[in-house]
Parts: C-alpha cells; sequence; structure tokens
C-alpha cells in the first residue's frame, strides 16, 4: 500500500510516491514498483479532456458484469422500527427511558425503581473467517429502588444476549454477555437491538458487529482543521477490474470534525471526472472543505477511477452491489478505527463531476444503497433515463450546466422531461436550493470550477436533505427592529428532525441570556446588540451557535455579505463581524444577511444608512451579484446612504456599476500595507489584499499611497478593507469618521 503526505489545508495538497514510482508523481497501487497506471494508457474511447460529450463514453457492456461474479452484499442489518425508541443522549453514555422524568428517583426525591442500560455495545473489530469476539452489555437501576418484576429481554437482530433475568436490586449494575450468531465467511457488517423491560418501564441498546475484509490495510489518518482523511487501498475501490487494465485501489475517506454516529452515519460518494488523480481532484474543488462546511453529519468517499484517462468506468461500481461493497469497507474502516461505534448506514448523496456521471446512474439502479440525492455538476452526458426515473421516485436531484461542458442539451432535455410531473428551479439561488428537490439549470462557472463557485458543493449539500452533524451552527438570516421588538430570523434545516431553537442576547457579546425556545424559525425578542441561535436536538444536544447579529433600532442596517470561508482569510464557519459593525455605528441598527435582502425578507429603502460587510469576498463568492446590484441601484437612486467595506469590494465587483453606482475606480489588488489613515487593519482576521481605489473625494489614504477609502457625493464609501478587521479600540472610531462624511 502505498503513502501519501497530503495537506489538507484547501490551498496545496503536498504527495510525496512510495518508492518505485517515477518522478512525475506516478503512483504505486499495491505499495510495488510497477508504474504502469500512469504511464500505459488502456484502450477506452473518449475525448481527451475533462469534458466527455454525447453521454457514449464508457457506457457498460455486458464484459463489466461477468455472468459468473457475485459481488459482496453490502450486509448492514437495519433493525426495523428500533430507532423510534432511541431518545438517549449517547454523550452521556446514559439511554432515557420511556417517558421518565429526569430526577432519578420520585417526583418527590424519593427513591423509584429507573431502569436503565447503556446505548450501545459494539463488538470488537474481526476479520472474515474469525470468530466475532463477545462483549458485555451493562444494565443498570439507577433510582434507588429494587424492581419487583424480573427483566424481560427480547432482541432483534443476528445476536445472543445472555444473563441473570432476576429482578434488579436498588443501584445495581448488571452484566450481560453479547454475541455475534451470524456468518463469518464473508465481510458483513450487523446491527441489532436488545429490548429490556420491567415494572413497566423499557429501555433498549444498540448492538453492532463488523466483520471486515482480511485485504483491508491499516489506515494513515491525518488531522486538520476540517476533520480526519486518509487515502487507503480497498478491495472493493473500483479497480482492479475484469473491464479495464487499471489497478489503483484508492479510497479517499474524510470524517468530518463532529461526526455523530446516532442513530447512523451518511454518505457521500463524490465520482470524479476524467483525466483525474482523486486526491488532486479532491483538494482544486475543495470537496473536504466544503463537505465539513455543509455541516452535514456525513462522511466523504472519492475513490479512484481511471488515473489521468479520459474514461468513466469506475469498474465495480458499474456491478451489481459495487457500490454497496464499498460503503461495507469504508464502514470497516471507521468502526475498525474507532471513528463510529454504530456502524450504521445511513442515507447516501451520490455528487458526480464530469464523466462520472456514468457510474453514478448504475449505482442509482444497482448499486444497494438508500439514496436521498444526486448532484450532478456539468455531467449529464448521458443516461438522462436513470435520472429522470430517480427524481420521479421523489429522489432530489441537482444537475447544474456551463457554457462550455457540453452538458446544456441534455440538462435542457431532463428539465423538460420532469417539468410537468413535479416542481422543478432552473437557479441555484438559496430560497430554490431550500425549497425545491429538483433543480436543473445554468451556472457561470467554467467547468472546472463549477462545484467551488459560490460554494456550490456546500450549499448543495446543505440543503439535500442529510441530517446536520450536532454541532453545526444554524444559519441565521436577520435580527431586525420592528415595533419596539426585534424579530428574529434563520433558516430550518431540511435533514434536522426532533429540533428546537434557542434564541441568545448579550449586551457585552461575552454573557449571554435566553430570550426564546421555539420549534419555529422565527422568534420576537427585546432588542439587544448581539443576538445568536442555536439549535437544540433530542438525543444529540445543543449546537454551536450561529453568526452573531444584533439589533437595537432601524436608523442602520448592516448587510453581512461575508459568507467566504474558503481560500481567504478567515477560515470559521460562522462570525460575530456584522454585530460588532453594527455597535461601532453609535446609533439604532439592525442586521441581516444579504441572502435576506435578496430574498426580499429586508428592504434596504426600510433604512435611512445602510453598511453592507463583504469581508474578503472575492470572484467564487461573488462581492455583489446581479440582483443585488440592482437593489443597491435602485437604493442609491432614492437617496438612500451606503457604506460598502470589504477587500476585493473594487477587485471582484462590475467595473461598471462600481463607476455608476458607487462612483467608485478600482486602481489595484494590493496596497502592500495594513496601515489606512490613522488606522491598522488586519487584526480580528490577516487581509493581504486590500483594494486600492480612487473616487471623487478620498477619505483615508494607505501608508504606502492610493485612497483605502472615498466618498460621492456624501452619500456612497467605499472602503478597500474590511472594517470589521480593525482592533475593538479603533474600529468605533473609524466608523465614526466614516459617518462624519455622510453628514
Amino acid at each position: 500500500m502505498r503513502r501519501l503526505l497530503v495537506v489538507f489545508c484547501g490551498l496545496i495538497w503536498c504527495a510525496s510516491a512510495s518508492l518505485g514510482c517515477v518522478a512525475d508523481s506516478a503512483r504505486c497501487p499495491g505499495g510495488g514498483s510497477n508504474c504502469s497506471d500512469r504511464q500505459d494508457a488502456p484502450i477506452d474511447s473518449g475525448p481527451q479532456d475533462d469534458m466527455p460529450d454525447g453521454g457514449q463514453l464508457d457506457q457498460p457492456s455486458e464484459d463489466i458484469y461477468p455472468p459468473d461474479q457475485s459481488p459482496l452484499d453490502l450486509s448492514i442489518d437495519p433493525v426495523a422500527d428500533t430507532q423510534d425508541d432511541l431518545v438517549a443522549d449517547p454523550q452521556a453514555e446514559v439511554a432515557l427511558d420511556s417517558g421518565m422524568d429526569g430526577d432519578l428517583g420520585g417526583h418527590d426525591g424519593s427513591a423509584a425503581f429507573r431502569l436503565d442500560v447503556q446505548p450501545q455495545l459494539t463488538l470488537p473489530y474481526t476479520v472474515e473467517g474469525s470468530p466475532v469476539p463477545t462483549g458485555q452489555l451493562e444494565v443498570y437501576e439507577v433510582g434507588g429502588m429494587a424492581s419487583t418484576e424480573p427483566l424481560a429481554l427480547a432482541v432483534q437482530g443476528p445476536f445472543q444476549v445472555i444473563g441473570d433475568l432476576s429482578p434488579l436490586q436498588a443501584n445495581e449494575t448488571r452484566l450481560f454477555s453479547v454475541s455475534y450468531t451470524g456468518p463469518v465467511a464473508d465481510p458483513v457488517i450487523a446491527n441489532g437491538s436488545v429490548h429490556l423491560s420491567a415494572d413497566g418501564q423499557s429501555v433498549e441498546a444498540g448492538l453492532g458487529a463488523v466483520v471486515g475484509d482480511s485485504r483491508i490495510p491499516e489506515a494513515v489518518w491525518t488531522a486538520d482543521r476540517y476533520g480526519h482523511w486518509t487515502l487507503i487501498d480497498l478491495p472493493s475501490a473500483p479497480f482492479p477490474h475484469p473491464s479495464a487494465s487499471w489497478t489503483d485501489s484508492t479510497v479517499l475517506i474524510l470524517v468530518p470534525a463532529g461526526l455523530y454516529d446516532w442513530p447512523d452515519v451518511n454518505l457521500v460518494l463524490h465520482l470524479h471526472g476524467h483525466n483525474a488523480i482523486v486526491e488532486e481532484k479532491v483538494a482544486a474543488q475543495w470537496l473536504g472543505e466544503q463537505q465539513a462546511l455543509s455541516g452535514r453529519n456525513a462522511v466523504l468517499v472519492a475513490p479512484q477511477g481511471p488515473v489521468s484517462y479520459p474514461s468513466g468506468n469506475f469498474g465495480k461500481l458499474h456491478d451489481p452491489g459495487g457500490a454497496a461493497n464499498l460503503a461495507r469497507d469504508v464502514f470497516s474502516v471507521l468502526y475498525r478505527d474507532g471513528f463510529v461505534e454504530r456502524p450504521l448506514l445511513g442515507d447516501t448523496v451520490l455528487t458526480s463531476h464530469s464523466g462520472g456521471y456514468l457510474a453514478t446512474a448504475d449505482i442509482l439502479d444497482l448499486g444497494g444503497l438508500a439514496v436521498l440525492g444526486v448532484q450532478l455538476y456539468d455531467s449529464l452526458y448521458g443516461m438522462l433515463d436513470s435520472y429522470e426515473r430517480f427524481a420521479l421516485a421523489g429522489g432530489g436531484l441537482r444537475s447544474n450546466y456551463t457554457s462550455g461542458g457540453g452538458t446544456g442539451a441534455n440538462n435542457q432535455t431532463l428539465a423538460g422531461l420532469l417539468d410537468d410531473h413535479l416542481p422543478l428551479a432552473t437557479t441555484f439561488g438559496d430560497v430554490d436550493l431550500w425549497s425545491y428537490p429538483v433543480i436543473i439549470g445554468f451556472t457561470a462557472a467554467d467547468h472546472s470550477n463549477c462545484m467551488f463557485h459560490e460554494r456550490a458543493a456546500a450549499r448543495w449539500l446543505t440543503t439535500s436533505g442529510l441530517a446536520p452533524r450536532p454541532d453545526a451552527g444554524p444559519e441565521l438570516l436577520g435580527a431586525v427592529w420592528e415595533d419596539g421588538q426585534v424579530i428574529v430570523t434563520w433558516r430550518p434545516d431540511l435533514g434536522a428532525a426532533n429540533t428546537s431553537y434557542r434564541v441568545q442576547g448579550s449586551w457585552d457579546g461575552s454573557s449571554w441570556e435566553t430570550l426564546a425556545d421555539t420549534n419555529l424559525t422565527q422568534a420576537s425578542v427585546s432588542g439587544r446588540p448581539h443576538l445568536r441561535i442555536v439549535r437544540h436536538t433530542e438525543g444529540w444536544g445543543t449546537s454551536d451557535p450561529s453568526d452573531t447579529y444584533g439589533a437595537t433600532g432601524d436608523r442602520w442596517l448592516i448587510v453581512d455579505g461575508f459568507d467566504r470561508v474558503l481560500g481567504g482569510s478567515y477560515l470559521s464557519p460562522t462570525h460575530s463581524f456584522a454585530a460588532s459593525l453594527g455597535v461601532a455605528v453609535g446609533e439604532s441598527f439592525s442586521i441581516a444577511s444579504n441572502e435576506a435582502v435578496l430574498q426580499g425578507l429586508v428592504h434596504l429603502s426600510d433604512y435611512d444608512r445602510v453598511l453592507w460587510m463583504l469581508g474578503d469576498e472575492g470572484l467564487r463568492d461573488l462581492t455583489f451579484d446581479t440582483t443585488e446590484r440592482t437593489l443597491v441601484k435602485d437604493y442609491v437612486n432614492g437617496g438612500g446612504k451606503l457604506v460598502v467595506t470589504g477587500s476585493e469590494v473594487g477587485y471582484a465587483s462590475d467595473r461598471t456599476w462600481l463607476s455608476q453606482v458607487l462612483h467608485v475606480t478600482y486602481v489595484s489588488d494590493d496596497a502592500n500595507t495594513n496601515q489606512a489613515g490613522d488606522f491598522t487593519f488586519g487584526v480580528t482576521y490577516e487581509e493581504d489584499y486590500p483594494d486600492v481605489l480612487s473616487g471623487q473625494t478620498t477619505i483615508w489614504t494607505y501608508a504606502t499611497g492610493g485612497a483605502a477609502a472615498v466618498i460621492w457625493n456624501s452619500q456612497v464609501i467605499a472602503v478597500g478593507f474590511p472594517l470589521e478587521t480593525l482592533a475593538d479600540s479603533q474600529r468605533s472610531t473609524a466608523v465614526q469618521q466614516l459617518i462624519g462624511w455622510l453628514e
């Protein structure tokens, strides 16, 4: 097995091949010295770039499905109807009973029988042909009183549970022996449960066992801010396979930070396009980072297809059950290496770029996975029937096409086939992503960037219906002053169940109090300069906080247009910058995201003054899209006073619009200093490319020369760096200086 050192930092992946490979990054499948995957191209038809045409590339033939081949099934044994009673908090390692109070005794604090059990027992990992070691399940009496009845026990799944069923004594911990009774001759993942009851109370524990493929090697895991990932050779990888001579069996697995295995773990299976080395493509499209930032409770799996060759053949993934076998091996690795305790596969989302469409369609038809959604990134070169069937059966389908990718006609044909049968959107704005299960439309990105442009992969996954990770913060839309109260609004999470939300407020940004608890996505609360929300999921706990907004009145509207968290200076998924600028204006304010403005939830014209915060939003995340440019133009033409701040406001904005609406000219992309006027920026986060601007009147000049802030007609101010990066001690002074120019 080869070993690669890959820095999953988003900008650069550094790889060193194992011995025997030539210096041009050729890789040696199986750890040997044969580098034929990079040097000897198998015979295969198709275009010589990463854009297949006509849907005719590597169509599966009978040779791909030899009649004597019997692929392994993904023997994950879901237990019917056992999840409904799992309302435990596994992190506390205490399974809740059905309908019991939180006291350990009676309502008056006296002793009362209370039955409890550890929520999950996972038997030690073993490999095919070896027996599964037994384990011990702990059952507790935690109320301080013995039961009057003996324990009743029922087991589901291939497990045997043996132990003393006599009445539990007060505060007793009793051990039950658990063994796996299923087959071990072939790889298998088994799940089950044990149900115990006494004196009208019942509890349930999950049971799991994994018999892994003996050919699965040890994994070398690397940790970064986004989670843990590995490149590992798996026996269920697409190759080797009789259909072609490729032998690279690499599979990339990313476990996002905060992954939670209760009640199950979801899967995102990505198939790359032509001429690809999987880890390079994943890095170039920021898929690991986007997977983590989507907040989904899912593992990313990206197998290597044909190495650096224009082919859509994914070998074993075209076989019946091939994708299920891959999922089985991935879960075996996750279980063996301690990333999951409950090895139960939930939903799968299939993502495909370019030539990955062919195997994606076959997985839908033959793969044996519960597929929740399919996401095609300039990838619909054929197999329209498969995707039509999937969408008509209720599956979530997103498919984009670019101006030069060659999938436009097929996408339009598929849209026409579906349009008469189900609701269909044609754009990928936030409203459509949250509202329509099927979206087929054009993207302004080029073919190579259509997964990364505007964080497409992250946004599509967030709205796929996959469950969120427990730590993933909600998306706050606005905190707006209305009739003496603040209306706080946030997005629902399409994958969240048994969820409630808590609105928290603060006067100083440090000490927080609860202002509202609700199952809705909006709450009316009293005004605070700092407001945020957290999500509470039954059995999981409380999420990380959302962005921090705030509202104290309606003189100013702070628009949070800072969404960039990939490739920029600030990498955290949430921030409190809008609230810091609201406090800095020194007058009453409300805050809304640019998405809320786009959706018409908040109207610029309702405010005398608007401060539009862009951070280091750039070309891929868009400073101002077409709709936003129109809204700002109308606001300025209506006499509204506007401050725009951001390091790419000139570089990444439409130049004609800049000149005609903001009355600003872009001069250069880097002032090469962090000094502007009397102020030092880049303190709260680094800012390395502040824009140099020019305009009617210069307010601040960079230490290196050139305008850092300009104003037009005492009405529109443009600042070429993010005001939120000023130190707390300087921010209010700087903002007050700008406001003085608007008077």
